[in-house]
């Protein structure tokens, strides 16, 4: 007898398997309380990535953009970290036949570097003709007019896999003399389970190491990391609503680990309930508010971040970016609750 298991049904299955194996995930958590964000745009927003400037924040994010009715990377400022100017696009896709025409997003963006004499370097997320994901380099003297190299810092044969998904999503920290990479990899057919990371590092920020494979404790896809003295934080969506139940793209979970590919403990999870989308909610790629070259503030006693949550499905139009904030004292979580406001 031939049976047909449809995709919803595959889908569950996956997700039950994924939730029993990360069923400790969320032993110490602090249940995490999310703010909506003032920034305003037509179309969908998400993967922000958010650093201080010296003077302000600054938020570089992905969003649908008229201009070529595709995806751009838009910068908006705000002096606060709630209410933000109205964004502008810094970054499109290339010209025809460019290793990034067809698609650009996920920015990682550092300052107060020397490359070629730019102070500025955007890592970012980019797809052309070769139909999968690499990883491609910006530069900017002021963060505002950006110029790209010529071709992907990763990409080519490294990045070919069985589903063409590629290497994308890239997080990128500068700690003393060394740059620090994670990015996202598939190792098999694209299900949760082939999910898998890879972190690299760098001397120059240009040329990387083969580095190291490595999963998120739920398997997720494209973490964004911050460096805070021998401590690196990471945050990613997830699929168990904080340890409740299962629902696809559930939840955002904050964790810590002594290095960026190394064993990480949960410590801080926000449901979709918890935001005004509801059971309806879909979180998608998330960023942490952090310094210049991607590590905790010093003056700052708390864990910022921003995400993207939508109704239903990634990328519908009603998809903005959202904002919460971890208590720390002493460095350590708070007891037991996340405040509202970036004060």
């Amino acid at each position: 007898m031939q049976v047909t298991v449809r995709k919803t049904t595959y889908v569950s299955i996956v997700l039950f398997v994924y939730a029993m194996l990360c069923s400790q995930v969320y032993a110490a958590t602090i249940p995490m309380i999310y703010q909506a964000a003032n920034l305003s745009k037509d179309g969908y927003d998400y993967a922000p990535s958010v650093l201080w400037d010296g003077g302000q924040w600054r938020m570089y994010h992905c969003g649908y953009y008229s201009g070529t009715d595709s995806d751009a990377i838009f910068m908006s400022s705000s002096l606060d970290g709630v209410n933000w100017s109205a964004p502008s696009p810094v970054l499109q896709i290339g010209d025809n036949g460019a290793w990034d025409s067809l698609h650009v997003c996920d920015p990682s963006v550092i300052k107060d570097v020397n490359f070629f004499g730019f102070t500025w370097a955007m890592y970012y997320t980019g797809v052309g003709p070769q139909g999968y994901n690499e990883i491609g380099l910006a530069l900017s003297m002021d963060g505002v007019s950006w110029v790209k190299l010529n071709a992907p810092i990763i990409g080519g044969p490294a990045c070919q896999t069985s589903v063409n998904y590629g290497c994308g999503m890239p997080s990128v920290v500068n700690v003393g003399t060394t740059f620090y990479m994670s990015h996202t990899e598939f190792i098999c057919d694209g299900s949760p389970l082939c999910r898998t990371n890879r972190a690299r590092t760098s001397s120059n920020g240009l040329i990387w190491d083969q580095g190291v494979l490595y999963q998120m404790p739920e398997l997720q896809a494209g973490p964004d990391f911050m460096y805070s003295n021998g401590i690196w934080y990471s945050v990613a969506g997830g699929d168990g609503r904080c340890g409740e139940e299962v629902e696809l793209a559930s939840e955002l979970i904050v964790y810590k680990s002594t290095s960026m590919h190394g064993p990480k403990t949960a410590v801080g999870c926000l449901r979709d309930l918890d935001t005004h989308h509801g059971a309806d909610g879909y979180i998608a790629e998330q960023g942490f508010y952090r310094g210049p070259k991607g590590q905790q503030l010093a003056n700052s006693p708390d864990i910022w971040l921003a995400f993207g949550v939508g109704s239903h499905q990634f990328h519908d139009y009603t998809e903005d970016i959202e904002i919460a904030k971890l208590a720390l004292v002493d460095g350590e979580e708070g007891e037991g609750k996340l405040v509202l406001g970036l004060g």
